[in-house]
């Protein structure tokens, strides 16, 4: 087991999971990545120009090895563990783990066994169905360092998994509301910001983007609302 793997996979598994304090959280930035409720893949894939999935594990635990939180949300069956490091341009972002009843990987959801590479956020969120609820949150500590971490559920065709995550630091600052990795797009929002509408700094994205494919430029415009108000933040 590699050492990231040891340790931000232990410190979700270890994590003092609580309902996160709404009105205080969503106002705020950090907030916006705490409280997505839509596809964090999506969010990530805003801020940088590639990003990769590397699976750490994938392996299947028995009912009596999950925590009575994890059965409450889950029900009590074995279940698929899904260990991930989510890459953007190259650097880490995101440890997550996922945990996926056997019943969960039934019918159409039996590829979710074998997504690989591609992450689950992508996905699941392809559903007309999908959904995110019991969201929570914590702190927990990776080298002596307190980081925040999220745990949710997602559900597909009414099927559920549990995943959480912690945030590499080196990678983000939700005080300041970005990762670390938006700078190069979100700087050019924030140098055309003062005076500009909304479509404007979108315009001034595509421009400066030019340079990339015409699908991924459609993707940055598809989602430059939030990007803008990270820049601005």
């Amino acid at each position: 087991m590699s050492d990231f793997k040891r340790l931000h996979v232990s410190a979700l598994m270890g994590a003092n999971w609580e309902a996160p304090d709404w009105q205080q959280l969503e106002t705020t930035r950090k907030g916006e990545w705490l409280l997505e409720a839509h596809s964090m893949t999506e969010r990530l894939k805003a801020c940088c120009a590639t990003l990769d999935v590397e699976v750490l594990g994938l392996h299947q635990c028995d009912m009596e090895t999950l925590t009575s939180s994890e059965r409450e949300l889950l029900g009590h069956e074995g279940c698929l563990v899904r260990e991930v490091v989510l890459s953007g341009d190259n650097m880490p972002w995101l440890c997550a783990r996922t945990l996926v009843p056997m019943s969960t990987l039934t019918e159409k959801e039996e590829d979710i066994a074998q997504l690989g590479a591609v992450p689950l956020g992508q996905r699941v969120f392809t559903q007309a169905n999908a959904r995110r609820d019991a969201i929570e949150v914590a702190t927990v500590i990776v080298k002596g360092e307190a980081l925040l971490a999220r745990r949710s559920r997602l559900w597909v065709n009414n099927k559920p998994m549990l995943v959480s995550g912690v945030i590499s630091p080196s990678r983000a600052d939700l005080s300041g509301g970005r990762l670390n990795g938006c700078s190069q797009s979100s700087g050019v929002l924030a140098t055309h910001a003062h005076g500009l509408t909304d479509w404007q700094l979108v315009a001034a994205l595509a421009n400066h983007v030019g340079a990339v494919s015409r699908r991924r430029r459609y993707a940055l415009i598809q989602r430059c609302w939030w990007c803008s108000c990270l820049a601005l933040s």
